[in-house]
């Protein structure tokens, strides 16, 4: 469920937009810093999981542990909603072809 789609389910209660204006200028830098810095770690895995062929490319290289591989799975597929191998296949392709698998 989105951010947005769970505010909207949030009861609404009196002093709500008092509230959200007072803690939306202290949350909402927070929050673009933590999800872009997120983003930008979850893509270069994602580039470096298809240009080194896959989790045993990876894991191959040292590039990271059996753990650290599964827990970044895990959380690409939370944010981005597909596994890593079924994001963008056209560029995921191009990716395989020029990496060192």
């Amino acid at each position: 469920m989105g951010l947005v789609k769970i505010a909207g389910a949030m009861p609404q209660y009196p002093g709500r937009k008092s509230l959200e204006g007072l803690l939306r200028p202290l949350v909402a830098p927070a929050g673009r810093v933590y999800a872009g810095h997120k983003i930008q770690r979850l893509l270069g895995y994602w580039v470096l999981w298809h240009a080194m062929g896959g989790r045993e490319g990876l894991l191959k290289a040292r590039m990271v542990s059996r753990g650290g591989e599964w827990n970044q799975r895990s959380e690409f597929r939370a944010v981005f909603g597909v596994e890593v191998e079924d994001f963008m296949p056209e560029v995921a392709a191009r990716l395989a072809r020029r990496g060192a698998a």
